[in-house]
């Protein structure tokens, strides 16, 4: 049904990492703690020219220059460059991504992570993808389980207090911990199977939309950081191969 958008999700974002990530970088800072390039802006102004060429009816939520446009339907949602910091240093590990909402929820996303070659992708109700090749999370257990964490919110001292307690409570429970520094990375390899949960504390929904959709599809289950359902008012996001990890790690014996 979203075919056509499917595509342009794929080469839009193909294309601007062609175009703009080869090109000399120059690094700002956002807002404390918080950087942005010339890369991510210039990637964010061709989606959206792209966009209203494609498709002149939808509308674009991006984190660059549309961050407070509501989701109504036909909204694409974009990171332009998901783990802006990893980028700007050189590390390899960041991607772009993007989500349409659309009848009221997400119906497609996009992952690409271009120097590891890998392009994800997820639409409702019809599975998740690396590279063209079906993929779901593993079967894992807790005691075998790599856990991944979003970077530590500096300016929101209860977030990152929770995050840190989080971190003891999973020091005691899972096999390995990492912390990758890019949402984009820390979605597509739990929806791979090759990690088996992550914690983000963030309401940004360029953040979370692309991934949510892919792991949901992959097969993980997703609550609020405060429990129950996830959706985009919660604080942050559990994501994890099973409910067995998410009660592991939040049991009341482990807090």
């Amino acid at each position: 049904m979203y075919q056509k958008e499917l595509d342009f999700a794929r080469s839009t974002l193909k294309k601007a990492y062609e175009i703009y990530c080869e090109s000399p970088v120059s690094v700002s800072e956002k807002a404390a703690f918080d950087v942005v390039t010339n890369v991510d802006l210039a990637i964010e102004r061709y989606f959206a020219e792209e966009l209203k060429k494609a498709f002149p009816d939808h509308r674009l939520h991006g984190e660059e220059f549309s961050a407070d446009a509501p989701l109504t339907d036909r909204t694409w949602i974009l990171d332009p460059i998901d783990g802006t910091f990893n980028f700007a240093t050189g590390t390899v590990h960041f991607g772009l991504q993007t989500a349409l909402w659309d009848k009221g929820g997400l119906q497609l996303s996009v992952i690409y992570l271009p120097r590891l070659g890998e392009l994800y992708e997820a639409t409702l109700g019809g599975g998740a993808f690396c590279n063209g090749a079906p993929i779901h999370v593993s079967a894992r257990s807790p005691k075998e389980a790599i856990f991944s964490f979003g970077d530590y919110p500096h300016t929101r001292e209860r977030d990152a207090t929770d995050e840190h307690r989080l971190v003891e409570r999973a020091y005691r429970t899972v096999s390995r911990m990492r912390m990758f520094g890019a949402a984009s990375v820390d979605f597509a390899l739990l929806a791979a199977g090759k990690t088996e949960g992550v914690v983000l504390y963030t309401r940004n929904k360029w953040d979370i939309a692309p991934g949510l959709l892919l792991c949901r599809e992959a097969g993980a289950v997703t609550y609020s950081v405060d429990g129950g359902p996830y959706d985009f008012s919660s604080r942050g996001i559990f994501a994890c191969n099973s409910k067995e990890l998410y009660e592991a790690l939040t049991k009341e014996e482990n807090i």
